[in-house]
């Protein structure tokens, strides 16, 4: 008697995207000023129709399973992104670093019934009668501050403050229309310091 059941993921998946980005830099104040500036679009779209199975002959080696459940969605994404970043030397060896992304995104998730199996499977409109929201719209400005100083050429000491997210989704591989939870996006703050060495005549790197 098989002790622990087989279990089979049967995927099929379509995946496509497109994506540009334009970016501009420069310098200005006789190279004491210099920045760069762009912007970024992607659009995406994800298809997936997964099935479970499990061993329903009860033998060592299966040669039987049955469906447990089965989903097929797709997902579309659009995101879009303006950004600028400025290094300024306050004083000869002192630079400032300010800088900003401003991220515009929106997700779109649309659940079918099992064309493979019928009877399996959910629709968008279960979906949404369990209170689970199919459409999410981030806005966001990430910022960064820095500094860095020059001891001499081959030493740097430096000091930076980052913020950063990750946009939220769904639990899109659920079994049922009621687990397709939401989640909230994930979102840190980077603190570092440091020192950059090259040494012995750039033999050792710190």
């Amino acid at each position: 008697v098989n002790k622990y059941a087989a279990y089979i993921l049967a995927d099929y998946s379509e995946n496509d995207q497109i994506s540009g980005e334009l970016k501009w830099s420069s310098e200005a104040f006789d190279g004491k000023l210099k920045y760069v500036a762009g912007m970024f679009y992607l659009k995406e779209n994800n298809m997936l129709k997964s099935a479970d199975f499990q061993d329903d002959s009860k033998l060592i080696t299966p040669t039987a399973f049955k469906l447990l459940a089965a989903r097929h969605f797709e997902q579309k994404v659009q995101t879009a992104a303006a950004y600028l970043q400025a290094d300024y030397e306050l004083v000869p060896d002192l630079t400032a670093t300010i800088g900003a992304r401003y991220t515009w995104e929106k997700k779109e998730l649309d659940f079918f019934k099992s064309t493979r199996f019928e009877g399996f499977g959910f629709d968008s409109a279960a979906a949404l009668a369990a209170g689970n929201p199919l459409t999410m719209v981030e806005k966001r400005v990430t910022p960064r501050f820095a500094l860095s100083y020059k001891a001499d050429p081959d030493v740097m000491l430096f000091a930076s403050v980052t913020n950063g997210f990750k946009s939220g989704g769904w639990n899109g591989t659920a079994a049922k229309a009621t687990q397709v939870l939401p989640f909230r996006p994930e979102e840190t703050w980077s603190y570092e310091t440091g020192v950059k060495a090259e040494l012995m005549n750039r033999k050792l790197r710190l």
